[in-house]
């Protein structure tokens, strides 16, 4: 495999829901060549719950609400990006997510990420917050309790939550039309029932819906359009009249006793084509609105807690032990796919640098080695080695940082079987 490094960074606006898919309405049936799901081994061994992607080749990973990985490659290899922010979501330039310091604390950035700003919500996160447009946030705070933004996270007020029900989940129809799910796992006879509560002006009050759903919890999501959504848990629902009624949907022939499992969430693009995920390994999807449902062929059975496409074709799934899945025909087929990460034994000294470093590696046999130099956000600055035959063993590049504005950098090795990244310091 020759070294390729690929760093792409395009500001696409894209919504978290309602993904415009500008390339085709309809997907590609299954071709000879066509690559489908694959699998990577992420970098991480711990559960990955939510995963987002900006465009084709930017997007993120998380493994808790305080850290992330990401790719600026559309999977092809996946990196550490945070050990200290989770990456939830983009607008454009404008970005969100959490932080470690606190579960108090909202992290936004209106530069692609390259820097992030905190900001404080007025009690408690217990949900991921979820953005309808670069003004307009909401999280879940307590079973009665929801914390809003109209001002792009700098301030955050508190408004009532009618179901008083634990909120799994957010999406929205517009910008301003927001709908929550909510659980109460038991009534006075052990019913499990579950509410969906709508805000008609982009979080500052909420109503609960009429309809009142028994024995399935809700666990996410997705608007189809303007007035169209459905939900997903032990079963799926769909609404056609903004979350007034909601009526069950036919699972596919062939599906597994859900049990105490079911659907973790669910992603649309034009309104049309619909995929849902859950455990063990089960992925479903329709291509009419959810009118008929196909399932799919899924190379794990591990359980799958998101996932996400960016046009009718592309898209990713995420779940236990750092399980990745990626396909580019729609989900036909979900094919595995593997790499080697962080294995060189990659050493920088000084750390923080203030001039000159040092960066360390050792190659388990002779390789042609690439070190690029990049910014936060993916951009590359330099690449002070390519494509060079280094021996095996210890081998050593000595940088001069002297030109480098102060701040961190990411340094990228890579071979013809192995890569690595990391962080360091610039100070002056």
């Amino acid at each position: 495999m020759k070294v390729c490094i690929i760093i792409l960074w395009v500001s696409v606006c894209v919504g978290h829901c309602l993904a415009q898919d500008q390339i085709q309405s309809q997907p590609i049936l299954p071709q000879d060549g066509i690559e489908g799901w694959y699998k990577i081994n992420s970098p991480v061994t711990g559960e990955l719950n939510h995963v987002f992607f900006k465009n084709r080749d930017t997007g993120w990973a998380n493994i808790s609400v305080t850290s992330s990985i990401w790719t600026t490659n559309g999977g092809s290899t996946w990196q550490i990006y945070s050990d200290s922010i989770a990456v939830l979501g983009f607008f454009g330039s404008f970005g969100y997510g959490t932080t470690r310091k606190s579960n108090h604390i909202i992290v936004t950035s209106t530069n692609d990420g390259r820097s992030w700003k905190e900001n404080y919500s007025p009690t408690a996160a217990f949900t991921y917050p979820y953005f309808s447009s670069p003004a307009y946030g909401v999280q879940s705070e307590s079973p009665s309790h929801l914390a809003v933004t109209q001002d792009s996270g700098k301030t955050w007020s508190e408004a009532v939550n009618p179901a008083y029900a634990s909120i799994s989940g957010f999406t929205s129809f517009d910008s301003i039309h927001i709908f929550g799910i909510g659980t109460v796992y038991y009534d006075s006879i052990k019913n499990v029932i579950s509410y969906t509560i709508l805000s008609n002006d982009g979080g500052k009050t909420w109503f609960k819906t009429p309809t009142k759903i028994l024995g399935s919890y809700l666990s996410y999501g997705t608007a189809l359009d303007t007035s169209k959504a459905i939900i997903v848990g032990l079963k799926m629902f769909r609404s056609k009249n903004r979350g007034t009624t909601w009526s069950a949907i036919a699972l596919p022939p062939g599906m597994p006793d859900l049990g105490t499992g079911g659907f973790d969430a669910i992603t649309s693009t034009n309104g049309k084509n619909i995929t849902a995920v859950g455990g063990p390994g089960l992925i479903i999807r329709s291509n009419d609105s959810g009118i008929t449902w196909i399932k799919q062929t899924c190379p794990t059975n591990i359980q799958l807690n998101d996932v996400f496409f960016i046009d009718s074709t592309n898209g990713w799934a995420v779940g236990e032990v750092g399980t990745i899945l990626h396909t580019n025909n729609a989900g036909y087929s979900w094919v595995q796919q593997n790499i080697i990460y962080d294995s060189l034994n990659v050493q920088v000294h000084p750390n923080p640098v203030r001039t000159q470093t040092t960066i360390g590696y050792t190659l388990p046999m002779p390789q042609h080695v690439t070190i690029s130099i990049l910014d936060v956000t993916g951009k590359v600055f330099l690449i002070p080695l390519s494509n060079q035959l280094q021996t095996q063993g210890a081998n050593f590049l000595n940088f001069n940082a002297a030109n480098l504005p102060p701040g961190t950098y990411l340094y990228q090795i890579s071979t013809e079987h192995y890569q690595s990244n990391g962080k360091f310091t610039v100070i002056h």
